[in-house]
């Protein structure tokens, strides 16, 4: 059985043979003096370059999930951006996200630390029971957690 690696190798070679097929059909087609014998046979050299193709394909697919591609990658490459510029800026876009997201779980953390504190002062009580109940639940959590490795917890 092919290795998904040996997969990818034999689809991107029928890739490249369509590609060279496609090439010649329009060094053919650009030089054109009548000869139909040579368009035709070329013609069908690229039909069953295309068949092979669909039959790797079929092959890598059937062996296990299908490939997914993003369509906006495909909207790009249709538009004659290079995949890899658009690999780069996804990325960085990601990145500038990720970041903005970051600064604002940071800004929660920092509100409920002042809240925490104003509650300190205005109700000493109510935050003595509040901070006793967050260290139970975090206990009980924990005690959870040990016995059960593969279960997530919530923050408390």
């Amino acid at each position: 059985m092919a290795t998904e690696a040996q997969k990818r190798k034999s689809v991107q070679e029928a890739i490249d043979k369509v590609l060279f097929k496609i090439n010649e059909l329009e060094a053919i087609v650009g030089d054109f003096n009548g000869n139909n014998e040579l368009l035709h046979t070329k013609l069908n050299e690229y039909i069953q370059a295309l068949g092979a193709l669909e039959a790797v394909k079929d092959d890598m697919i059937s062996g296990g999930q299908p490939v997914e591609l993003a369509v906006e990658l495909i909207t790009a490459v249709d538009e004659g951006t290079n995949p890899d510029t658009f690999t780069v800026q996804l990325f960085r876009d990601s990145m500038a996200l990720n970041q903005a997201s970051k600064g604002k779980v940071d800004a929660f953390r920092l509100l409920l630390q002042k809240l925490a504190q104003q509650m300190q002062v205005a109700f000493p009580d109510v935050a003595a029971d509040y901070q006793q109940l967050r260290h139970s639940n975090a206990a009980t959590a924990a005690a959870a957690g040990a016995s059960q490795p593969a279960a997530a917890t919530a923050p408390p």
